[in-house]
């Protein structure tokens, strides 16, 4: 075994000698570093063999020179010394730079020839390229100059660009003139799109192409295609080809697509577990049919139960104009919630069409609501048949879940009347927006407002309000509203009195105004703290009463949202306490 352990030794020794550098570089110092880490560069690795340092030594000036010329050094003076003597066989080398003035540029001519001469991509690219008169000539910046006039040719279907003229000429006075001329030649369109394997009706697939036979060639549109194809769930593979081999091109600069498609699983089922202050406990399953048939109907089931908010909910889409972007929807909803002191039972059932462009939703409804609820004891019931609209917008910069910057706003007017067999005539309103705003690095800010209003029948006193269910009614309070008060809490009191008792019970308003600024202040990239104040209130007509509630908080920013504890403080009730609120979600 010993001897066994000698051999592996003396072996392992005479490789790591056999691998062993035999020549040392010492560079001048004082040089940029860009300039030094270039010319290790061109250099190379250091020889190992007694061939490969011959072959080093031999080229070792030139690379250094070709190195300081790529970076417009180009009357700099080399000298290469060479010390063979010493220890070990490795041979010493001094490489002695002066740099001298570097080249700089004279004149850049960019000349742009054939159709893309007349392509504002390329005008736009003409008048901002990244070299300028009396910039230090870069090879690097040059070849990538070209790179990209190249790339912007082949993303926009200008398959056979080439550079008639690409030339650097360097002047006895040390400038440089560029001469750059490329040759578009003609930009080919889009041909027919073809598709294999497609189980889905051809209709429907054909309204999610963003581009039609004969329009010019751009790589953007295909990843818009590949994007709403993968949007619709419908397949689990999307492979999309170009047709551009020599054949194919020479017909009249067209381009056939080819479209690849796996059909993906038909059923998907997901169970989830959460916590929320205002809801407590919850667990969730849902159960979602992408394609429910060929027509490209889509059904998504979902079940969440907690003790304070049990729901269920059924939708069924039916796309129209484009599968994506407008959709007929049914939906049927389950809810059992606490208003204040209100317990309200109601299922609605809703026919929609939503539509949807960017950023931007809106939908036009019609629904019935069937509502039941207690009150002290005292149970009410009441139909609805509504006609509602809504407008929803989004903008924001950097990461769905933690934003840079972002503004969202959204809008909803719904109404009914006794005519239609509901139980009383109302208007309802209600908007909210949300803002975050970058003020520093580290520094952010969130504000957020809703405003609510119902006008009922010819006034909107306390009687008429008795006939409108909880679920239309504003109550305030919570994670979502003012924290430091329990979810939907606050609002006017009706007095009841039961066995000679007088109550004071929370039944909720025909108006609502809500604001929140939230300071926030990130420790780490994952981990903020949070100052925040929220006031608002829920009442009818005049009668309001102001609410106020502050508190700090810490938030965690995890791959799925933003994991948030805050601790609201009353500063508006005579006997307040703190209030925990733990939340989880986006904030847009």
């Amino acid at each position: 075994m010993s001897r066994f352990l000698l051999v592996f030794c003396l072996s392992i020794l005479m490789l790591s000698n056999a691998i062993a550098k035999n020549v040392q570089v010492n560079i001048t110092e004082g040089l940029p570093d860009d300039i030094t880490s270039n010319i290790k560069s061109y250099l190379g690795d250091l020889p190992t063999s007694e061939l490969s340092r011959i072959s080093f030594l031999h080229s070792a000036k030139d690379n250094t020179i070709k190195a300081l010329q790529a970076l417009g050094y180009y009357q700099s003076h080399v000298e290469l010394n060479i010390d063979k003597e010493q220890k070990n066989d490795i041979w010493k080398v001094d490489l002695d730079i002066v740099l001298n003035p570097p080249t700089k540029i004279n004149n850049i001519e960019l000349k742009i020839i054939n159709d893309a001469s007349n392509d504002d991509v390329f005008t736009r690219f003409s008048n901002n390229i990244p070299i300028k008169k009396n910039d230090i000539l870069n090879h690097g910046t040059y070849e990538k100059l070209k790179a990209d006039l190249m790339a912007i040719g082949l993303e926009r279907g200008y398959f056979d660009g080439k550079f008639d003229v690409a030339k650097i000429a360097i002047t006895p006075e040390n400038l440089a003139n560029i001469s750059l001329a490329y040759n578009s030649g003609a930009r080919y369109t889009f041909g027919d799109v073809s598709f294999i394997n497609n189980t889905v009706n051809q209709n429907v697939i054909d309204k999610l192409i963003p581009f039609e036979s004969g329009d010019n060639y751009q790589l953007s549109q295909l990843q818009t295609l590949q994007n709403n194809l993968e949007r619709t769930q419908y397949f689990s593979n999307i492979v999309i080809v170009p047709q551009k081999n020599a054949e194919l091109l020479s017909n009249n600069h067209v381009v056939p697509i080819q479209v690849s498609l796996e059909k993906a699983k038909r059923h998907y089922f997901d169970v989830g577990l959460g916590y929320a202050t205002d809801t407590k406990f919850r667990i969730s399953a849902g159960w979602k049919t992408p394609l429910v048939n060929k027509y490209g109907h889509r059904q998504e089931t979902r079940i969440k139960y907690s003790k304070v908010n049990p729901t269920g909910k059924f939708t069924y889409s039916i796309p129209i104009n484009n599968s994506l972007s407008d959709v007929i929807q049914f939906k049927l909803l389950l809810e059992n919630d606490d208003y204040g002191d209100l317990t309200s039972n109601y299922w609605s059932s809703r026919i929609s069409k939503k539509t949807t462009t960017n950023n931007l939703n809106t939908e036009a409804y019609i629904r019935f609501l069937h509502e039941e609820w207690e009150l002290n004891s005292l149970e009410d019931t009441a139909d609805y048949f509504l006609l509602g609209y809504s407008w929803s917008h989004t903008e924001r910069v950097g990461s769905l879940i933690d934003p840079i910057e972002g503004f969202s706003q959204f809008y909803n007017i719904e109404g009914t009347h006794t005519a239609i067999s509901s139980k009383t005539s109302f208007l309802k309103f209600n908007a909210h927006w949300r803002n975050i705003t970058t003020l520093a690095p580290r520094h952010r800010l969130v504000t957020r407002a809703e405003l609510g209003y119902t006008y009922i029948g010819d006034s909107v006193g306390d009687l008429n309000i008795r006939d409108l269910s909880p679920s239309l009614r504003f109550f305030t309070g919570g994670d979502q509203s003012i924290r430091g008060f329990n979810y939907q809490s606050v609002g006017p009191v009706q007095t009841t009195i039961v066995d000679n008792t007088s109550n004071e019970l929370v039944v909720g308003g025909t108006r609502l105004i809500v604001g929140s600024i939230e300071y926030q202040y990130y420790f780490t990239d994952n981990i903020r703290g949070a100052i925040f104040f929220d006031a608002g209130s829920s009442f009818n007509q005049n009668k309001i009463t102001k609410n106020y509630a502050i508190g700090p908080g810490i938030h965690y920013i995890s791959p799925i949202g933003a994991i948030k504890l805050d601790v609201g403080y009353s500063i508006s009730e005579e006997s307040p306490s703190w209030r925990i609120h733990l939340n989880l979600g986006a904030e847009l």
